[in-house]
């Protein structure tokens, strides 16, 4: 993305947000640096001019900001900026990596972290907010979700919108289901607990969805979670199928009869 930031000052090859994140997290990646890697996806970052420009060792040299929307947990990690560095490993490497795509003849003047806004609010936003407050003493026994980001529906919590869409899906089917449900089950070490996304009951027959590409499964997970399903596939649960967040977002109806075809098709 070209842009002039003053007349007569060559113009800036700004990356756009996609290029910028995409990036940057190859950069993390490429490193090493999954845990990094894994808070930066689940962000949105932009970079801009801000207007300042210096002539600079015989060149125009101009400031640009970048700008990172985080959800509570990655702003947890990210939170203050680029005056307040500290020793936290994770944010020490999202920055660096972002100040690797600095465009040429320019300058990071500013690092903003802050909260991601819910643009897609819903009309009675204060009313399921008080039914999660009246319910907060209510889960479905999987893992501990940060309140700001825990999205409620039914007295259930979830962690993404597009687990919503699957979990709404489900519950037009005649089918029993238990999302986000904590299980105890024997594993190479010993007993340990696994949360499956959705445990799902349909004629008897049991089997379990989960939606990848969120920030608690990231692609550089992949094969911690092919041995999560080898776990639960040697308790019997056979069907352990994977499906992509935008696809349940989307087409949350057509994933979930997918999946209950394959399950009354399987033999457990």
């Amino acid at each position: 993305m070209k842009v002039e930031v003053e007349q007569g000052v060559p113009e800036l090859d700004i990356p756009t947000p996609e290029e910028l994140e995409a990036s940057a997290v190859q950069f993390l990646l490429s490193g090493e640096d999954y845990d990094a890697a894994s808070v930066l996806i689940s962000c949105r970052v932009s970079m801009s001019p801000i207007g300042k420009v210096d002539w600079f060792d015989g060149y125009w040299s101009a400031g640009v900001e970048i700008v990172i929307e985080a959800p509570r947990l990655a702003y947890d990690v990210l939170e203050g900026g680029s005056t307040q560095e500290g020793t936290n490993p994770v944010k020490l490497s999202i920055l660096r990596a972002l100040r690797a795509f600095r465009p040429i003849h320019a300058w990071i003047e500013t690092i903003t972290v802050r909260a991601a806004l819910d643009r897609a609010m819903p009309p009675n936003w204060r009313e399921e907010f008080e039914q999660a407050n009246r319910s907060r003493g209510v889960n479905n026994q999987g893992k501990p979700i940060d309140n700001a980001s825990t999205i409620w529906w039914e007295s259930l919590r979830f962690r993404s919108h597009s687990e919503v869409r699957i979990a709404d899906a489900l519950q037009t089917r005649i089918v029993l289901f238990l999302p986000n449900c904590m299980a105890r089950l024997r594993k190479k070490d010993g007993f340990g607990n696994l949360e499956p996304d959705f445990l799902v009951c349909c004629d008897g027959k049991w089997g379990i969805i989960e939606v990848d590409g969120e920030p608690f499964h990231p692609p550089t997970r992949t094969a911690v979670e092919q041995t999560r399903d080898r776990y639960f596939k040697a308790h019997g649960l056979m069907v352990v199928e994977r499906y992509p967040a935008d696809e349940c977002y989307n087409h949350a109806a057509r994933v979930v009869d997918g999946f209950l075809e394959i399950l009354k098709r399987s033999k457990a």
